[in-house]
């Protein structure tokens, strides 16, 4: 699903850690995720969208969001 200008809105209270590999480095990482995230963003046709994520969809979107942050897991 391509996210254009994601922004987490919401986010779940209960989080838990999980050790991450990332295609920029060597290696794993821990990291603490939620586990749920409400996300607005434009699809790829530019229209306003809002959908909540779970499980390993919403890590996967939480660790390509700490890109845009500069963070490398």
């Amino acid at each position: 699903i391509p996210l254009v200008n994601p922004k987490i809105i919401s986010h779940s209270k209960e989080t838990y850690e999980a050790e991450e590999a990332c295609l920029s480095h060597e290696g794993c990482k821990k990291t603490r995720r939620y586990f749920s995230i409400e996300v607005e963003y434009q699809d790829r046709n530019f229209k306003k969208q809002r959908q909540t994520f779970n499980g390993f969809v919403a890590q996967v979107i939480q660790h390509e969001m700490d890109h845009f942050e500069g963070i490398l897991i």
